[in-house]
């Protein structure tokens, strides 16, 4: 497999999860946990029919499914929360930090010491995520409370890619991704319950978005990333899905009249530095230990 065909299909990918934040900003007036339980649920109902068909059967390590579902539930909630309070800009790049908090836990939980040079880009980042809080502290505390969920979101799905670094190994990928998905909604529907969300009907013109969510950035655009992971390395793949934030902003530019202020692009480019330096450090690692997919 040619890398430009794998590079177009990841361009597909972050495409369509670029406009995940957008079609969430459309619909101010659904609660962030709705949205993210029919995010889930509705791509469950989709795939399942291709589960089905492929006579798939539940995996045996299914509880680490189900924990993966739960760090993932736990991401949707915070980060689709986070953009009711925050720009998408600053909402999509901090929740992209997820290889700083994943280096991180590596360290912690796997003895997994990481390099100076990966040392080096999580501080960077670190340094960028201040950056764009600042900045958005100046212009209110509603903002900085967005910053915060949307990097509690990064830290749910970083938990939510180690489960998958042990789970993956064995595991096709159908076979992985629907009990995730399937768990993640109903875990979901569970923290309605207890919060006293109500998940009642909606009118088309919200409901498509839903539909749009489930369709284009969930499936489309992670199955895209998943697809090229067995084509080529991870951390080809993960550099090239740092385009997100830059496509995120660009859609919510042009759609929703979204503008950027001069510490938030330089809190964004820190940040991004940062994840690259990360992405190279993990780069000279797998040279001499063959690349995993990690989701």
């Amino acid at each position: 497999m040619s890398k430009f065909k794998v590079f177009i299909v990841v361009l597909i990918g972050v495409i369509s999860v670029s406009f995940a934040s957008i079609f969430i900003k459309l619909i101010p007036q659904v609660p962030a946990l709705v949205i993210a339980f029919y995010r889930l649920f509705l791509a469950t109902i989709f795939i399942s029919p291709v589960y089905a068909l492929k006579g798939k059967r539940l995996p045996p390590d299914l509880k680490y499914e189900i924990l993966a579902g739960l760090f993932m539930a736990l991401h949707f909630a915070f980060w689709i929360s986070s953009l009711k309070y925050t720009s998408v800009l600053s909402s999509v790049v901090l929740v992209t930090m997820n290889p700083v908090f994943v280096g991180i836990l590596s360290w912690i939980f796997l003895k997994e010491m990481p390099s100076l040079l990966a040392w080096i880009g999580i501080l960077v980042s670190i340094l960028g995520g201040f950056i764009v809080g600042y900045s958005d502290k100046l212009t209110g505390f509603g903002n900085l409370k967005g910053d915060i969920l949307s990097i509690l979101g990064s830290i749910m799905i970083s938990i939510y890619f180690f489960i998958g670094r042990r789970t993956r190994k064995h595991t096709e990928l159908l076979d992985y991704v629907f009990p995730v998905y399937m768990s993640a909604a109903a875990f979901l529907y569970i923290i309605c319950l207890i919060t006293g969300t109500q998940i009642k009907s909606y009118p088309v013109d919200v409901f498509k978005y839903f539909v749009l969510l489930a369709i284009i950035p969930q499936i489309i655009g992670h199955t895209s990333f998943n697809w090229a992971l067995k084509h080529t390395s991870a951390t080809f793949v993960t550099v090239l899905i740092l385009g997100e934030p830059i496509g995120s902003a660009l859609l919510a530019y042009f759609i929703l009249g979204e503008g950027v202020k001069a510490l938030q692009v330089i809190g964004s480019i820190f940040i991004l530095l940062g994840i690259v330096l990360n992405y190279i450090a993990e780069g000279k690692y797998s040279r001499m230990v063959p690349d995993e997919p990690v989701i």
